[in-house]
Formats: structure tokens, sequence, C-alpha cells
């Protein structure tokens, strides 16, 4: 264990160490509002949404939300009122930075030192005249921390280091500017300089993310158990396939042992409940607990995937996430929906199929279900929000308003990919609460246009993390669009699609919320996850295949009870949730 002087030491190292580096740049390289006033203002917690961020700022002063519109913000500090935020002849006494020291009175407190490298830097740049971007500013690429996903031990302390890697090659040590976080702070903590503790008394595994400039860089923190588990005993254990054998990997490499088998009672109900929605009749329960078939139980999954409450059951749960208030699209839009999405299921249409057809909708909300879906989502921004979440399983709704506060995604990416769906027109009875009786036709007319907020660009179709779209004639963007999500090598729809089901049967996902991924709220076990969406897509997309293979494992199948490794265990899938 280390005591608070040490690591109190480590820290003053860490500080001494960044501010020589960033103290050697400063005099051989020009400041400039983008590159260096911005990054500590965000260190600082000024544009924060609780501070000058807020929608009408704060005493007279507002910034973007985590700098997502850095020319306002030039704007605001250099000619907002009148300028008197800045003093170019007493660079010292300016405004920005006697608040930021509490030399006069700030409702925000203190936020750095007049010894600090912030306050020096800013000085500098106020001296220099003030300039949005100097020659050999670039932009920023990518964010590196190390160390990168290393082992820990209880009570050890280690001293992240955050690289800022740059489009021209430059690479920058950004260590003291990046804003940390980790995702379990009972488990390792993290200072504002970078150094973390890992707990005295717990195991697990924890993310440290870095963020700067819009950019994240995450680690993953292994703290394994001290109890010693036989290898033996992992060799032992049931054993039905990949889920399995990835499973156990994962749970050896933390220190956690599997619980026992479930009862055949247990196991009829939890699996009745998953694929059909309803508990065995007392009648199906004898017949099955009576039986002493071994293979009984991957028996009974195959004659309930194939039960008439399959598709119903399933068909729900989609509902759930389409289907829209009746009091605003109307009953009739509303049932006829629900009854494709029953016939679906009954058909056991693949789910790339699935999603083609609700991605590509046209025709009236009283003939043609999907189409619905458009009569209550009728904004390119709102179809955005839904199908990013459900097919992509990305929250861009973050990045609507500005920069995505946990992820790299932007306004430009959530607004790039509305543009696909802003040439859909709508011709009809519209929509009008309290009840909607009539119809609308959805259909898809060319020139339709979306553009940024901020910028009034108009924005290209382009998906996140994928190529602009490359569109012939007036083809609809929506075709092209389905066509890249349920490519084989698509990064985001196969692995949406399995850990969805997964927290369906399994308590939770394996990426969890379902509908959240990104580089800092990873995978508990990404091998799982990967091995999931390639199963998936070498079935094509078979839903049936994928509840028959998670419901056949061994891991599925595991007894509720805790034992002495793993009653902590709520995301590792040592014992059913």
């Amino acid at each position: 264990m280390k005591t608070p002087t040490l690591i109190a030491l480590i820290q003053l190292c860490a500080m001494l160490s960044l501010t020589a580096g960033v103290t050697a740049s400063s005099k051989d390289e020009p400041v400039s509002f983008v590159d260096d006033v911005l990054p500590i203002l965000g260190k600082a917690g000024c544009n924060s949404s609780g501070c000058h961020s807020k929608p009408a700022g704060q005493n007279g002063f507002k910034l973007s939300v985590f700098a997502y519109d850095p020319e306002a913000d030039y704007h605001e500090i250099v000619s907002d009122g009148r300028g008197r935020r800045l003093s170019p002849s007493s660079p010292e006494t300016s405004l920005i930075l006697q608040k930021a020291t509490q030399a006069v009175p700030h409702e925000g407190g203190k936020r750095f030192d007049r010894e600090s490298e912030s306050f020096h830097t800013i000085t500098r740049w106020i001296e220099n005249g003030m300039p949005y971007e100097v020659d050999g500013d670039a932009v920023l690429d990518h964010l590196v921390i190390t160390p990168k996903d290393f082992q820990s031990k209880p009570g050890h302390q280690e001293l992240l280091l955050v690289t800022a890697h740059y489009a021209n090659g430059r690479q920058r040590n950004v260590t003291a500017l990046a804003s940390f976080e980790t995702n379990k702070e009972s488990l390792v903590d993290v200072t504002p300089s970078g150094v973390i503790s890992v707990s005295h008394d717990r195991t697990g595994e924890a993310v440290i993310s870095a963020q700067f400039m819009g950019e994240v860089a995450t680690t993953r923190v292994t703290i394994p158990s001290s109890a010693e588990i036989a290898t033996e005993r992992y060799a032992q254990l049931p054993n039905r396939g990949f889920i399995d054998t990835l499973s156990y990997q994962r749970m050896q490499a933390l220190g956690l042992f599997p619980s026992p088998t479930c009862t055949d009672g247990e196991f009829l109900r939890r699996v009745s409940l998953d694929l059909i929605g309803r508990l065995p009749s007392a009648s199906e329960a004898r017949a099955f607990l009576d039986r002493r078939d071994p293979n009984k139980r991957s028996q009974l999954i195959d004659a309930l995937l194939e039960h008439p409450g399959y598709a119903d059951h399933w068909a729900v749960k989609w509902a759930d996430l389409f289907r829209p208030n009746p009091d605003r699209a109307g009953v009739k839009s509303v049932y006829v929906l629900d009854q494709w999405l029953r016939d679906a299921f009954r058909q056991n249409m693949p789910l790339d199929v699935f999603a083609r057809k609700i991605l590509t909708a046209q025709g009236s909300t009283h003939r043609h279900g999907p189409a619905v879906i458009y009569r209550d989502r009728r904004t390119p921004e709102d179809r955005t929000t839904l199908f990013s979440q459900v097919f992509l399983g990305v929250r861009l709704e973050c990045a609507r308003c500005h920069h995505h506060p946990n992820e790299k995604w932007s306004q430009e990416d959530f607004y790039q990919m509305a543009a696909f769906f802003g040439s859909l027109k709508h011709k009809g009875d519209g929509v009008s609460p309290p009840i909607s009786g009539g119809w609308e036709m959805i259909y898809h007319r060319p020139g339709g246009k979306v553009t940024h907020p901020v910028s009034q660009a108009v924005m290209p179709p382009k998906p996140p993390d994928g190529p602009l779209a490359t569109l012939e004639n007036e083809e609809d963007p929506r075709r092209w669009f389905a066509d890249w999500l349920v490519k084989p090598n698509n990064p985001f729809f196969a692995k949406a699609m399995v850990n969805r089901i997964w927290a369906e049967l399994m308590g939770r996902g394996i990426v969890h919320p379902v509908d959240d991924f990104r580089v800092t709220n990873p995978a508990t076990n990404p091998a799982l996850l990967d091995a999931l969406a390639e199963d998936f897509i070498s079935h094509e997309y078979d839903l049936k295949h994928l509840l028959g293979a998670i419901a056949n494992s061994a891991l599925y199948q595991q007894s509720s009870l805790a034992n002495a490794s793993n009653g902590e265990d709520t995301e590792n899938f040592a014992r059913s949730y």
C-alpha cells in the first residue's frame, strides 16, 4: 500500500515532467486559441453544462458545450462585451484570468493559480495578439493513453500518460490538459492529473477514459482475485461451444468461478419466459420433469422456437422500440405495424432483411407497417435518434446539440446521418393528437436537405465511421444506408443485434446499456461479443439460431445461486442474473 505522501510525490513528479515539456514547447512555438487556450478552458470546466455552457450562459458569458463551436467561443472571449474580458496592454490583469484565479469574485471558484502553466499560457496568448490559429496548428487525429489495458493489484497506484497525435505527425503530451473518468469509482479512482488508485479490497475490471478536445482514449485496468482456483476445475465445467469457452476464459482471468447448472424446473420456467413470454402449464411442466432424455433441454428449446407464442412475444419486444402512441399516430396505423411485426417473426425474417424493410419503408400507413414508424418519427433528426440506437447501438442523440460528452461523435456525424432521411415526404391527413384516424403516404422525393445547425452547411449523407454515400441519379439515400448497414464487415449492426438479444436472455448486455456502444463503455467480454456477431452473420442473421445458441449454452443454464467467488459479479455472467 502506498501512503498519501507517496501518492502526492507521484503527482508532483508527473506535474514537473509535464510542465517541463509544455514550457519547453511554449518558448519555441506560438500559442493559439484553438490549440492551447480551449483545452485549458475545457480542463478547468468553463465550458461544461454546469458553468458557462448553460443555455443562457453564466452572468453574461456563454461558451459552447465542450467547445463544439470554437469560433463562437473565440468571439465571446475576444470581442463580446467590448473586449472587456481581455487586456492586451496588461495581459495578467485580464478579467478572464482574474476570475479564474479568483483575484476578483467568481461564482465558479478558483480554476487555476497564478503560478500555473494554464495562467502563463493564456497570458502569452494575449501578449501575442490573441490569434485564433497559428501556422503549424494541425487537426487532432487521435489520443493514446499508456499504459494500455494492464493488470494491477489491490492498493496499487499508476500514473497514466496521454499523448495527442495530430494529422501532421506532431505528438504532444496532454496529460495535464486531459479530463479523466472511471466507470467504477469504487474499484479504481483517478485524479485530475491522471494518477489511478486501485481499491484495497475489491477485484474486477474498470475502464479509465481520457478526453481531450473531442477525442477519447481508454485503458482497461484488471484486478484479478488473489484466490487461487485450479485450472483443472475450469476444464471440468460443462462446455457446449464457443459461448462457454470464451466466458470461462474471461472468468478465469478475473478469478471467478461459475455457479452450477440450474435444476430442470428452473430451466423450464426461465426458457419458457424468455422464448415465448409465458410460464409452462402444469401438464407441460410435469411432462418435462418426468422425461429422462439427456437431450430434453435442447429439444425443449427447439419446440419453443416453433411455438405459436414465439412470434407474438418477440414482436412485442420490437414493438416496444418502434411502436408510436396510438393517440398520436392512430389506432389503425399502429395495428398495421403490430401485425407486420408479428408476421415478420412468424416467418423468421432474417434481421438484416427486417432492418432493410424498416429503413427503406414507403407507402400508406394503413397498408404498410414499417411506414407507420415514419408517421411518428417525422423529422430526420428523430429518425437518426431512433435508428442509431436500435440498429447501430449508438446514442447519437447526444451529438444533436453539441459534441458527444463521452465519445468522438460530433454534430457533423449526427447531421450527416440525418441527411439519409432528409428527402422523405408525407402526404395525407398528418397527425393531430389526441388521435389521428386518417392515413398518410410516406414517399421519397429527391431534393430534401439537412443543414448543420451552427454552420448552416448542407450535410452530405454519411454514416458514423463510414464513407460518404455515393448516390446515383435520384436514388433514395436510405437504400445506400441500408446496404452499408447490413454488410458483413459493418462495425455496428451485427454486434448491436446480438448484444440486444443477449441482454433479453441473460439479464444485461455484454455492452450495457444495449444501445450505448462507445469507447468509454466497452464490452465486458469483447472476444465473446465478436464471436457471437461472426456466428450470427455466418448464419445469415437468423434470430432463431442466435436464440438457440445462447439458450443451449451452459452459461445460460447456470443457477442464480452465488458461490464464494461470484457473489459480487454483476457483469461477467458467472451466475444467472
